[in-house]
């Protein structure tokens, strides 16, 4: 399999300097995701405990990020292998850019500088998700050559007021059983 690429030095394109993300820029990635995800947000122990797995393991990510000309980090993106599927060649792929900085064309400088690592590295596929009902996210997506293959419907469930009496006597049953309910580890 070819190597991962790494930037030689910053790349500037426009005022933006591109660069290969380093370990303070966990607290901006958090503050972009939760901005654009409030309902699902960014939890920084476990991004940095699936970070290291991808250090110690076959599995390879590439993340990256724009700053601004004040040195702000105004967007993120990545690509990785999926750890529930695994194949050499197929990659998941994120971009997320702060909101204030949208639609000027960052996004699609933060992609082709993955898409181009993607195609060093020899990938095959590439997914991406976007959230239902985001339409500058579905045209972003489209205006790149991605084909819709499926759509997830999410659920969410008010803990305050929901029955949850079954739910102890279901996960005693799975325990019996010799199943954990923990994570795994790497």
């Amino acid at each position: 399999m070819n190597q991962e690429p790494q930037l030689e030095e910053d790349v500037r394109m426009n005022g933006l300097k591109i660069r290969e993300f380093k370990p303070p820029d966990y607290g901006p990635f958090s503050v972009i995701h939760d901005s654009l995800y409030p309902a699902h947000p960014f939890f920084l122990e476990r991004k940095k405990h699936e970070d290291s797995c991808f250090e110690r393991t076959r599995y390879k990510m590439k993340r990256i990020v724009a700053d601004n000309e004040s040195g702000e980090v105004i967007a993120v993106g990545e690509f990785n292998h999926l750890f529930f599927e695994y194949h050499p060649r197929k990659f998941s792929l994120n971009i997320e850019v702060d909101r204030e900085w949208q639609r000027k064309g960052i996004g699609g400088m933060v992609y082709e500088h993955l898409l181009s690592d993607l195609q060093t590295m020899g990938a095959e596929v590439v997914w991406s998700e976007v959230l239902s009902g985001s339409a500058s996210g579905e045209n972003f997506v489209k205006k790149r050559g991605f084909v819709k293959r499926r759509t997830v419907l999410e659920s969410t469930l008010d803990l305050a007021s929901a029955d949850l009496s079954r739910t102890h006597a279901i996960g005693d049953k799975v325990a019996g059983r010799g199943y954990s309910t923990n994570e795994p580890s790497c």
